[in-house]
Order: structure tokens, then C-alpha cells, then sequence
């Protein structure tokens, strides 16, 4: 269910101003905890950083790398994390 509703707000975010799509973005994952918290970090990713997704959009993903590494509810020591942030960063580097 969380993860339709997330899918769902990608796809309004997807025309934001940058400024209004930070906000949007941040207050969630402010508020969720535990497992919703990452399904919602997956789910970003999967909607927000998939080239194939049609609400692709790589300043938004930023955004939500950038809550994730200073996050005190995130563990970056998972596999799961650092794989995500790895590939990220490879594919963003020139």
C-alpha cells in the first residue's frame, strides 16, 4: 500500500520546482520509521532513479541520498544502503 502511494506522489513531484520538490520529499521521510521508512527509500529509488521509470528524475533522488546519509534512522552500513549510494555515485561520476 505505502509503496502505490509513493509511487503515486512521484508522479506529482515529477513537474515540482526543485525547492518545492525538496520539501515534499524530506517532511515523509522525516516521519517514517522502520520498515516503512524503507520501503519508501526503495520505492524512491525504484520510481526516482530507474532510467526506465517514466518518473525518472535524478536532482529528486539527490534528494533523497542526501536525507539518507545524514539520517541518524538509516543504517549506511547495510549492504542494502551502501549498494544503493555505490551505484549512484559511479553512475554520477564523470
Amino acid at each position: 500500500m505505502l509503496a502505490h502511494q509513493i509511487e503515486d506522489f512521484c508522479a506529482l513531484i515529477h513537474g515540482a520546482s526543485f525547492i518545492r520538490c525538496a520539501v515534499l520529499i524530506i517532511r515523509p521521510l522525516d516521519a517514517l520509521s522502520g520498515e516503512a521508512l524503507y520501503t519508501a527509500l526503495e520505492t524512491y529509488a525504484k520510481m526516482l532513479y530507474t532510467t526506465e521509470s517514466p518518473h525518472y528524475n535524478e536532482a529528486a533522488y539527490r534528494l533523497v541520498l542526501a536525507w539518507e546519509q545524514r539520517s541518524m534512522k538509516v543504517d549506511l552500513g547495510s549492504p542494502e544502503q551502501r549498494l544503493s549510494c555505490s551505484k549512484f555515485a559511479s553512475r554520477t561520476m564523470p
